[in-house]
């Protein structure tokens, strides 16, 4: 049954109501907050320049393609706009001018092009606006809204990845202060704080990927997977509670994915935004170029080879896509109407998350291959037991995020039609995350999701 949606309403103005010079003002702030941002990531004058010509440009082609007679150009735009700039993006990962986003590394790669820090999401921004212009799907909008749009501070980084429905919060907005929002707002920030800075940055997981047996090698994988998933939701949650706060609402982004049972339900909870944005950009405006349910569902399947090439132009993320791409297919054309054994379920869905989190964080191809073909070894077995990870310093950090995965099982067992992690935005949980992030918050890492 689909979760109800317990969030408080946000008040917005009226439909055509002339905004006021306090919410002209919060809009020319907002995206001044998210250019300074932007250029404090990259040290350089040349990323905000590069994110307003982007602006500015897709911005004048979707309102001259919207203006225009209706014709096939519209229909290859609503098409085309996006998997074009996917293509874009892709080539401009393999060329090394944006950083590969391994999870290994924190720093800016060598060759990478600080002026086009961000790109991969403000880009498909752009082409979803041309796309939407092309097909009516959204009204225009003026230059301001639409540069709140694409420079928002709350999803510029990292996402989530807003399709330009969003425009429509935007025209409507009107600033105000509230206490409602700010009560709504605080348990997002706290759980998304504790999630980043009290467990995430503890976790180290990178240091291990030298070693290459097998024991190792998985343990390694699953606090990674640990890792990207404690440090992008909460930073999805602290930018979601931030939106709140001013009034507009973005995608929530993450929805316990690890109580997913199948793939399918997975990708639908994890990085929600990418998938709905995949989905309505390139999955729904080409399925009927395709004949048959196995040729839809192949086409469905090859897009987590394109998204995996968005992430980085390297063979770890090639062969990324291919695993996820075959798991997909493999459950829509096999498993998907078979019934499995509970205990069978849970340990498919283990190795779903760890083999799939080995290939996306080792970029070294000559180890990542020595890694694989370990597991297959049985000499490689010999003499490691993995102790490692129960003795070291991030040890606690573990603890917690067990402790937290417990609490979400409990949550969505104790509140199944609610909102994902209602018990953990209660005031005590809120209250409770708020002084551990206080007390033992941890700002020495980098957002793993955001390339910088």
């Amino acid at each position: 049954m689909q979760k109800q949606n317990n969030v408080t309403a946000l008040p917005v103005a009226l439909p055509g109501a002339a905004p006021t010079l306090a919410t002209t003002v919060a809009k020319w702030l907002l995206c001044l907050l998210g250019f300074t941002l932007l250029f404090w990531v990259s040290q350089s004058l040349w990323a905000p320049v590069v994110l307003l010509a982007t602006t500015a440009l897709s911005f004048v082609i979707g309102l001259a393609v919207h203006a225009m007679a209706r014709s096939a150009l519209h229909t290859l735009v609503a098409r085309a706009a996006v998997p074009l700039a996917l293509v874009g993006l892709v080539l401009l990962n393999v060329t090394g001018l944006i950083g590969t986003l391994t999870g290994a590394q924190a720093a800016q790669e060598l060759g990478a092009s600080s002026a086009l820090i961000a790109m991969p999401f403000y880009l498909l921004s752009a082409a979803a606006f041309m796309a939407d212009m092309a097909g009516q799907r959204t009204r225009p909008p003026g230059f301001l809204d639409f540069l709140v749009y694409m420079a928002l501070p709350f999803k510029l980084l990292a996402g989530p990845l807003e399709s330009p429905r969003l425009l429509e919060q935007i025209q409507r907005f009107s600033y105000s202060l509230r206490r409602s929002r700010l009560l709504v707002a605080w348990p997002w920030l706290a759980m998304g704080a504790f999630m980043k800075y009290v467990v995430a940055n503890r976790l180290d997981p990178a240091r291990h990927l030298v070693d290459t047996d097998p024991i190792t090698s998985f343990l390694t994988a699953a606090v990674f997977e640990l890792k990207f998933y404690f440090d992008f939701a909460g930073y999805s949650f602290m930018a979601y509670g931030a939106a709140i706060a001013v009034g507009l609402r973005i995608s929530q982004n993450f929805d316990s994915p690890f109580l997913a049972p199948n793939v399918v339900l997975f990708w639908r909870r994890w990085h929600m935004s990418l998938g709905r944005f995949l989905s309505r950009y390139v999955l729904e405006p080409n399925l009927s170029l395709w004949n048959g349910r196995t040729q839809k569902l192949l086409f469905a399947s090859a897009i987590f080879l394109v998204s995996a090439m968005w992430h980085g132009g390297t063979l770890n993320y090639l062969f990324w896509g291919l695993f996820h791409g075959s798991c997909y297919f493999a459950y829509g054309q096999w498993m998907k109407r078979r019934t499995v054994l509970r205990w069978a379920g849970i340990l498919a869905m283990l190795l779903f998350f760890v083999v799939g989190r080995m290939f996306a964080i080792d970029a070294n191809s000559a180890r990542l291959l020595t890694r694989l073909a370990g597991f297959f070894d049985p000499a490689a077995y010999a003499g490691h037991l993995g102790l490692q990870f129960l003795t070291s310093p991030e040890s606690g950090a573990l603890v917690l995020a067990a402790l937290f995965l417990a609490a979400e099982v409990w949550s969505s067992k104790r509140y199944p039609h609610r909102q994902g992690y209602h018990l953990l935005r209660r005031p005590v949980c809120a209250l409770i995350f708020s002084i551990l992030f206080v007390l033992f918050g941890d700002n020495t890492g980098t957002l793993l999701y955001a390339r910088i």
